[in-house]
């Protein structure tokens, strides 16, 4: 065998052996990551929420709107905090080769169930890692909500001073409401201040029961006082109400002693509120599960701050209502690992109670098809690159170890694959109208800025592919050669 013939069937057994570990890891791509991923994120700025304020007031707001303690004073709150700026709020789900090659053989609602348990841990981590860096956010936007609930809630829900002004004025008492209001000096500002002793309170290093209760005590006894000597309808709530302050911070004092929301040292406060919020809200923000909207303004909205026989025990029902809004017992969480397992838990029965959906059947047949779709395709990937790494460990102990490539640079990767290197795909307005439903909505006011990131493992297999596809046209040409140097030496053999 010349030296030419030699150089060139160790360059194709080199070749064979590089390409054969190609082989290997196009095919270990795809069950080394998930073989497909997609994350939506979305953006909440300002002018996102004001077109939310402007289409809440559009639809009439709430129960409580009438009251000032409507949804549109959380979403102000909000506004306020955010200024400029912006939060990003993002979630994704992903699916694995192994899991989608059950899939093939599962049942529709079955494969449905895999994905979403598939799915669980990486989902929990992503509600409690975007809540724990949102917890700024939120304690500002609480503290700025309770001012103006408060305040809202000192002026606007007298109810015993409008049924008693609406008694003598008839259908004017709007008005005279408002006159009261002027002469008594129960406007914006003055409510603030006068809740504003709790809400630095609470605020900074928190307060005890005591002090709660004294500062919730001088608001009763400015009201009242304000409320008796108003030249027109004091005399009437003289007449009509007891004057029991020291009842009332008893009561106040009952209800948050009793409320479980204290920290280990007895201490009220926005941090650990937040906690609590934190805690409650993820707990009931999965599909499915009760929420009661509004509890916290329809609570506010029912309370009497006039003193009458029964204003401790409706202050306390009403406040310990409160606390007991949500469908789900929430105790203090001591860290992310307790929030972590009970949300898990939270997870896991919704993903059971969707199981036992019939209307879903729909979407289990519609979901499993596109994982049957994948796992097919995936297959051929895999089959088309395992195809290859055969034929090379063949040939090489064949006397020629020249093989053809062309199998999985056709069948063993896709284009597709690229959109990973993409790092945000934003979704534009035209991009939404195709989504069923979206368009319509779209054309009534602002729409949030959506942006997607899709990833598969394929990405490894394409850029595989690519190389081998490359490296085809300089594998091809030594193997005619020395096809033909074979086929050279065979016929100066026979002759």
């Amino acid at each position: 065998m010349s030296d030419q013939k030699k150089k060139t069937k160790l360059f194709l057994l080199i070749s064979n052996a590089v390409v054969a570990l190609v082989c290997i890891v196009a095919m270990t791509g795809f069950f080394v990551m998930p073989a497909a991923k997609m994350r939506v994120s979305v953006k909440i700025d300002r002018p996102l929420l004001e077109s939310l304020r402007e289409d809440v007031k559009k639809r009439g707001g709430s129960e409580g709107e009438d009251n000032g303690i409507g949804p549109d004073v959380i979403i102000d709150s909000l506004i306020e905090e955010i200024g400029e700026g912006s939060v990003v709020l993002y979630g994704g789900i992903s699916v694995t080769t192994p899991g989608l090659l059950r899939s093939i053989g599962a049942s529709h609602k079955q494969a449905f169930v895999n994905l979403l348990e598939e799915n669980s841990d990486s989902i929990v981590n992503d509600v409690v890692t975007q809540l724990e860096n949102s917890r700024q956010l939120l304690i500002n936007t609480m503290t700025r909500f309770i001012k103006k609930a408060s305040s809202a809630a000192i002026q606007n829900n007298f109810e015993d001073i409008k049924n008693t002004i609406k008694e003598r004025a008839g259908s004017a008492w709007p008005q005279e409401f408002d006159d009261f209001c002027e002469r008594s000096g129960m406007d914006d500002e003055t409510m603030q201040e006068l809740s504003s002793g709790i809400i630095e309170g609470l605020s900074t290093d928190g307060m005890t029961s005591d002090e709660i209760a004294d500062e919730a005590k001088g608001i009763y006894v400015t009201v009242y006082d304000r409320a008796k000597t108003d030249p027109k309808y004091g005399g009437d709530f003289l007449d009509k109400y007891e004057y029991d302050p020291d009842g009332f911070r008893n009561s106040v004092k009952e209800m948050l002693d009793e409320s479980g929301l204290q920290d280990e040292n007895g201490l009220f406060s926005m941090d650990f509120l937040a906690d609590q919020i934190i805690m409650s809200g993820i707990l009931d923000m999965l599909p499915g599960t009760e929420i009661v909207e509004g509890a916290i303004q329809d609570e506010l909205s029912s309370m009497s701050v006039l003193p009458q026989p029964s204003v401790s025990l409706d202050v306390f029902g009403h406040l310990t209502g409160i606390s007991s809004a949500s469908s789900t017992s929430v105790a203090p969480a001591k860290d992310n690992s307790e929030i972590i397992n009970r949300l898990k838990e939270k997870l896991s029965g919704y993903i059971r109670g969707l199981a036992d959906n019939k209307d879903m059947n729909d979407v289990f047949f519609s979901v499993h098809i596109i994982m049957i779709s994948l796992a097919l395709t995936i297959l051929i990937h895999i089959i088309a690159w395992l195809y290859l790494l055969i034929k090379l460990f063949v040939k090489s102990f064949r006397p020629n170890p020249g093989a053809t490539l062309w199998v999985p640079v056709a069948f063993g990767w896709s284009f597709i694959s690229f959109i990973t290197l993409i790092p945000r795909i934003r979704m534009n307005y035209g991009l939404l109208k195709l989504i069923p439903g979206v368009g319509e909505e779209l054309s009534k006011g602002t729409y949030p800025e959506l942006t997607f990131r899709f990833a598969t493992s394929g990405i490894i297999a394409a850029i595989c592919g690519v190389a081998l596809f490359i490296f085809g046209f300089v594998y091809a040409h030594q193997r005619r050669k020395y096809k033909a140097m074979l086929s050279g030496s065979s016929g100066r053999e026979q002759a």
